[in-house]
């Protein structure tokens, strides 16, 4: 493309932009959007007790179960190091000699 066509192209361009025009919004609609905002705010979400409990109890087997995992992970890693140690001497054994 040499300079004159691309000048030309980008004017096309342009006119075809001023040419266009930004959409009417109804009346009232701005104000029905923000009602349905107002409304979803006021909504409250009523839970029985046995389903907050429940949660409650879910929430402290998670974190039970998560804090047994990382003790027993740490003390089985620490036992596994010995182990690996002990390998890593006999085999390499002959180096210090």
């Amino acid at each position: 493309m040499n300079m004159e066509s691309k000048e030309k192209w980008i004017e096309e361009t342009i006119d075809i932009v001023d040419a266009l025009s930004p959409v009417e919004v109804p009346e009232g609609m701005d104000a029905k959007i923000l009602a349905r905002f107002s409304m979803k705010r006021q909504r409250m979400i009523e839970m029985s007790a046995i389903s907050k409990w429940s949660i409650a109890a879910s929430i402290l087997l998670l974190i039970g179960i998560n804090s047994y995992s990382v003790l027993h992970y740490s003390s089985e890693k620490e036992i596994k190091t010995g182990e690996s140690n002990l390998l890593y001497t006999e085999y390499f054994s002959y180096i210090n000699q």
